[in-house]
């Protein structure tokens, strides 16, 4: 059985919970494309017999704590011109 999810939020929580249900280790990588960040969680296991495989790509923010569904929310039904505030760091 395989199965794959591409999330907009969250860590791969999906699959800490097949792991807690199907047993195995949930290994963690990260992948760049040019400035974009995204992390992969994945297990491979047995279960009941049956050699499962499941993963889940999510992004992972950037240097300044946004990801692009951040980016979506904040420029969604705005009016041309509209000032957005974005949530800022410290100066550099």
């Amino acid at each position: 059985m395989k199965g794959h999810q591409i999330a907009e939020w969250g860590n791969g929580e999906i699959i800490d919970a097949c792991a807690a249900v199907m047993g195995g280790t949930v290994v963690r990588s990260t992948l760049n494309r040019d400035n974009d960040r995204q992390g992969v969680a994945q297990l491979v296991t047995v279960y009941a017999g049956v050699p499962v495989e499941v993963g889940a790509g999510y992004p992972l923010p950037d240097e300044h704590g946004l990801i692009a569904a951040d980016l979506r929310d904040l420029f969604t039904a705005r009016p041309l011109g509209a000032l957005v505030c974005l949530p800022g760091g410290g100066a550099r």
